[in-house]
């Protein structure tokens, strides 16, 4: 049997459609998205965003990140300065994510203190 090892320090992200979401629109016709797709763009490049993008329809209602930070603040704090942040889009949680099958980068390679997830899974919701 292989031995289990767990990661943490990853963070899911879900978003859900802001009050200044326009239901006539696309998501890529939306206010702002070239604003938005450079943020997010700079997010990956940085190494904070790992995945994301909108769940089932493209259009949908809702979207999700996976991203490598310290804490659900850390994340919240890093996404806060997005153009479609609680406008467009707005977070609905920040969840502490252990990965435990197939691999993504180590957020915690080359830091000392790795962060520790909140006990009870789940960050405070805003």
């Amino acid at each position: 049997m292989a031995t289990l090892h767990a990661m943490s320090g990853h963070f899911i992200v879900e978003y859900a459609r802001g009050p200044s979401w326009e239901a006539s629109r696309a998501r890529r016709d939306q206010e702002g998205w070239p604003e938005h797709a450079a943020f997010m763009d700079a997010m990956v490049d940085s190494g904070f965003v790992l995945f994301g993008g909108p769940i089932g329809d493209i259009d949908g209602e809702r979207a999700l990140l996976v991203v490598a930070g310290a804490s659900c603040d850390a994340v919240r704090a890093q996404l806060a300065d997005d153009p479609w942040a609680d406008g467009v889009l707005t977070i609905e949680r920040v969840r502490p994510w252990t990965i435990w099958l197939g691999m993504l980068p180590d957020p915690n390679a080359g830091r000392s203190g790795a962060p520790g997830a909140p006990e009870n899974g789940t960050c405070q919701a805003r």
